[in-house]
Order: structure tokens, then sequence, then C-alpha cells
């Protein structure tokens, strides 16, 4: 799960901010105002949360927080798709396109949800540095 969040943030990092600013635009769920701040901080947060569970650091928390984008991914799939906005790329790569449809993306997102929900109730104890700390 936190590999996959690196490399989802990583591919994100990688495509030009204004051709993301309009993948994340494509959904009409944020004002335009917030869309070039959401398309900033997204990917950072997806790297750092991803990584702070790869690494077992603060791992409750960053299974907290990857679940809490997951929860707000699926709310905005769901709601575009509710007013009949095509998604023909959902974002998830970046400009990178792997041919998610909407059903596969949400199926994506629950299970990711679910393996998030799973780590913040029982964390892994081995080989964390929340050990060392």
């Amino acid at each position: 799960l936190g590999g996959f969040f690196v490399f989802t943030g990583v591919l994100k990092i990688l495509t030009p901010l204004q051709e993301f600013e309009a993948l994340v635009a494509t959904y009409q769920f944020l004002p335009e105002w917030a869309i070039g701040t959401f398309a900033v901080a997204l990917p950072i947060s997806e790297v750092v949360l991803g990584a702070s569970l790869i690494l077992g650091l603060f791992e409750r928390y960053a299974a907290l927080g990857i679940a809490a984008m997951l929860l707000a991914f699926i709310i905005a799939v769901t709601a575009a798709l509710a007013r009949g906005i095509t998604l023909t790329d959902c974002g998830c790569f970046g400009s990178f396109k792997f041919g998610d449809g909407p059903r596969e993306l949400l199926l994506r997102d629950w299970l990711m949800l679910m393996f998030a929900l799973v780590i913040f109730v029982k964390p892994t104890k081995r080989l964390a540095l929340d050990n060392i700390l």
C-alpha cells in the first residue's frame, strides 16, 4: 500500500502541473481556486504518507491519512459519476495511462481503503522505525 502511494505520487510529480490540474478539474469537485493547491499538495502527501507506511514511521497516522485520501477519492469519483461526468482518465497515475475505468478505480480504492484500515487497527511491528524511536 505504501509503495503504491509512493509510486502514484511520484508519477503525479513527474506530470506537468498544468496537465495534472486539468485532470483534477475534470471531476468538477473542487472550487477553481483550490485546484492548483490540491494538485501540488496531493502528490507530496502521497509520497510522504506512502514512505512513512513503508518505513513504519508513524504507521498508524500514515494509514489513517491514506484512508482519508482514499475515502475522498471514492467520494469524488462517485459524485462525478452521479453527475454524469465521463471520467476517461482518473488522474491516479498523473499523465501515465493505465486504462482504469470507473468501476475498476472504485474497486481498487475500496480494497486499498480496507487495507489502510487494517493497518490502522493493527499496525505491523516488525522492522518498523516506530520501534527504534
